[in-house]
């Protein structure tokens, strides 16, 4: 089982420009990062109980939870903007951007009622680490489109107009983050896909037939 945080960044709705504003000098340069955990933490330490309210989802009546997988999608699209004045108003040019989108707190969960080495222990863990391969497999199929929409939206945007020097500044990066959140909800929607693939009723009965039955 997997439980999956929502995409912690603040979707901005976007800021139109103004056609008075000329071309920009120069493109701007964009710096993408992106990183995922080496590996999960490990804990064994909670209960069958503890994992049941860890999760948000509803699980099927009478169906054990002995493991959990956590984690979060998190992004930060930050920048400087050249602003000349314009009229009555500003111009902002977005000048410099970095996108940073990172998967955090990634967290194996295996219920204290299964004995390490035990067979349950083992078959349990082997799934979880399913999970972290198929949000690692997300992660590493739409980062680089992400970071291609970066640069894409960074450098054919329109400059920005308005009545204040400073939030002309702040809109461009906020009209940028407001395009990329689509992206990102994209990349945790096909996590979201690929890891309820594999948690159905049927791939537990498979798992439960793995381990003899206890008398």
């Amino acid at each position: 089982m997997r439980i999956l945080f929502p995409l912690l960044a603040a979707i901005l709705a976007p800021v139109t420009a103004q056609a008075a504003c000329g071309p920009a000098a120069a493109p701007p340069t964009v710096a993408f990062k992106s990183s995922f955990p080496a590996q999960p933490v490990f804990y064994d330490a909670y209960s069958r109980a503890d994992l049941a309210r860890f999760t948000t989802r509803k699980a099927t009546p009478g169906r054990v939870i002995n493991g959990l997988t956590k984690g979060s999608y998190a992004y930060k699209v930050t920048g400087e903007a050249l602003v000349r004045p314009d009229g009555n108003g500003f111009c902002a040019y977005l000048s410099k951007v970095d996108v940073t989108l990172e998967f955090k707190d990634l967290t194996i969960f295996v219920a204290k009622e299964n004995p390490r080495n035990g067979c349950e222990y083992k078959v349990t863990l082997t799934h979880e680490m399913q999970h972290v391969q198929l949000y690692r497999q997300s992660f590493d199929k739409h980062a680089p489109l992400a970071k291609a929409l970066a640069e894409q939206l960074a450098r054919s945007q329109a400059p920005v107009w308005m009545t204040e020097r400073n939030a002309a500044s702040q809109a461009t990066i906020k009209q940028l983050s407001a395009s990329l959140a689509q992206r990102f909800k994209a990349m945790q929607e096909d996590a979201d896909r690929s890891n309820g693939a594999i948690d159905t009723e049927q791939s537990y009965r498979y798992l439960d037939s793995l381990c003899p039955k206890k008398k």
